[in-house]
């Protein structure tokens, strides 16, 4: 019985959908105010009422055909990936591999010249190890320490760890070069 109550009910509002195109200006007429409106509703029911029924028909029809729809959609998906997936496995199979060049031992010897240069360049990164607190050289150690002080007296030090991440060390090991830099300041003033 519902099958065929549904099938009215599309029937019905397709029809409907089609008298209003017919009798436009007919209804413009009668609603002259709200002509739009009752456009607008009468579309509405016109268009989605027949989809809404057919819908319902299947779902009776068939209770599992949304989940077998949402099942359908993902496994378009999933068969997608697998299939770009498998192309990209495949371009990488065709290119062509490259050697490495070459260089001349000339260039080679620049190389190396230019990378010691830029390992020697201040302010030398260290990787962080709290464990060793002296990674730096004694003079940079010294040029960190003032220029933290010079930062200090500025006002342009609110955290000390923040201030000596920048030089990739702790606060506590930049109050370690503190110390120590005192007590070498301390050390050079006593009288021989």
């Amino acid at each position: 019985m519902m099958r065929h109550r549904l099938i009215y009910l599309a029937t019905g509002s397709a029809v409907l959908f089609f008298c209003t195109g017919i009798f436009k200006v007919q209804i413009q007429r009668v609603f002259s105010s709200y002509a739009d409106l009752v456009f607008a509703i009468l579309t509405i029911i016109g268009i989605g009422v027949p989809f809404a029924a057919l819908t319902l028909f299947r779902v009776r029809e068939n209770p599992r055909v949304l989940d077998q729809l949402f099942e359908l959609h993902i496994n378009k998906r999933k068969a997608k990936k697998r299939y770009a997936r498998r192309l990209v496995g495949e371009r990488r199979k065709t290119e062509v591999k490259r050697g490495r060049e070459k260089r001349h031992p000339y260039f080679s010897e620049i190389h190396s010249k230019q990378r010691a240069r830029k390992l020697n360049s201040f302010p030398q990164k260290r990787k962080r190890d709290n464990s060793n607190d002296f990674a730096y050289p004694d003079d940079i150690r010294k040029v960190i320490v003032e220029k933290y002080w010079e930062a200090r007296r500025k006002g342009e030090v609110e955290n000390r760890d923040a201030w000596a991440r920048r030089y990739n060390i702790t606060g506590h090991t930049l109050r370690n070069y503190e110390s120590w830099y005192l007590a070498e300041k301390n050390e050079n003033k006593k009288p021989p």
